[in-house]
């Protein structure tokens, strides 16, 4: 069977959509599909795709990103004509497909998170415009969430039926990320390098985007929490996250780590996950910290939320960005003895232990049989 898979920027520094679809691609491969990716950007070497996978790139001419999404988005739909594939799958800002995966979440929702100039600017109008026409115009034919909160706000934003979306919930790399017999020699190890005292608390926070996942609300709930660490993975702060940290005197409590290789020793060195972020569809982060068995705090604008049962495999924020009740939240979950704690863990990653490739890949081949039975 042929597919043909079509998501605009396929790169080496991208993001989680393209690490997804990248390991999607190389399951479908394995299974004895063929893959035909059509997209606008790739490295040189296509580096970033499996070896096997067969590129049609498509070039738009086209001087500002709203128009180059545009241009991506005409040419796609010709594309996916041209190569006639049993099926087709979009996986970002095209409109023209069988099936999308909306792994981003609903724009529509999040497009209000948006400093005004951006929610303003050509380039989110083009975002907006392009995921109404993808639900509303019926060049595709079936929807694929991975979770319940998008598949509602997909519903409720465009009017979209429900038994034209179906749940997919992202798979978990459970080789990687998992409890580990060790887990206190690696606590001891990064605590030497960072120079801290393993005793102290933890708390993990993982990101790329420090606004939308809830920086601003750590640092404000920080000092008001007794004894604990913040370990930061991912982009750098701003220079007036760094203000702020020095204004309130904790810079000795917050440690960047930068973007390591393999975050999964850091995932087993920490006590708790904090993601208060204000929107995520289902971040790979909250289901990558159950796996590790490191129970979370986690927003209830993520859909990552409804795997988590309240007290029994984390906690739930439900103001994530209010300052007072996180440190409230904080300190309960650092008030936990270690055995509590641990059980916590234990109970979380028996939560997405079912959110393996092999489930993943079956229920995205009953969709297809299902799409192609009814042509």
């Amino acid at each position: 069977m042929r597919i043909a898979a079509v998501y605009n920027r396929f790169v080496r520094s991208g993001g989680l959509e393209e690490n997804y679809l990248s390991d999607f691609i190389a399951q479908l491969l394995a299974n004895g599909y063929q893959v035909d990716v059509i997209t606008g950007q790739t490295d040189s070497d296509t580096s970033s795709l499996p070896p096997e996978t067969r590129v049609k790139k498509l070039r738009t001419r086209a001087l500002t990103p709203a128009s180059r999404l545009r241009g991506f988005n005409r040419g796609a739909a010709q594309a996916v004509d041209e190569l006639a594939a049993d099926v087709s799958i979009g996986f970002g800002r095209t409109t023209t497909h069988d099936l999308h995966r909306a792994g981003g979440g609903c724009h529509h929702v999040y497009s209000d998170l948006l400093p005004l100039a951006k929610r303003l600017g050509p380039k989110n109008r083009a975002e907006l415009a392009l995921e109404r026409a993808l639900y509303t115009s019926g060049k595709t034919r079936h929807f694929i969430c991975n979770s319940q909160m998008v598949a509602g706000q997909i519903s409720q934003a465009y009017g979209v039926p429900g038994e034209r979306i179906s749940i997919v919930r992202t798979p978990v790399d459970h080789a990687r990320f998992h409890p580990s017999s060790s887990d206190d020699q690696i606590r001891k190890e990064i605590c030497a390098e960072l120079r801290t005292e393993p005793s102290i608390p933890v708390l993990l926070f993982v990101s790329l985007g420090h606004r939308r996942k809830g920086i601003d609300a750590i640092l404000r709930a920080l000092p008001q929490v007794d004894d604990a660490h913040l370990w930061i993975i991912g982009s750098r702060l701003e220079s007036h996250h760094v203000a702020e940290i020095e204004r309130r005197q904790i810079g000795h409590r917050i440690f960047h780590l930068g973007r390591p290789s393999d975050p999964a020793p850091y995932y087993r060195a920490a006590d708790f996950f904090l993601h208060p972020t204000l929107y995520d569809a289902c971040a790979n982060t909250a289901l990558d910290s159950m796996a590790s068995g490191l129970p979370g705090l986690i927003s209830i604008h993520d859909g990552a939320h409804e795997l988590v049962v309240d007290g029994r495999t984390g906690f739930l924020l439900e103001q994530p960005d209010n300052p007072e009740y996180l440190a409230a939240t904080i300190a309960k979950a650092l008030a936990l003895d270690t055995k509590h704690r641990k059980s916590l863990g234990e109970a979380a990653r028996q939560q997405v232990l079912p959110l393996t490739w092999e489930n993943h890949l079956q229920q995205w081949f009953q969709l297809i049989e299902g799409l192609l039975s009814c042509r």
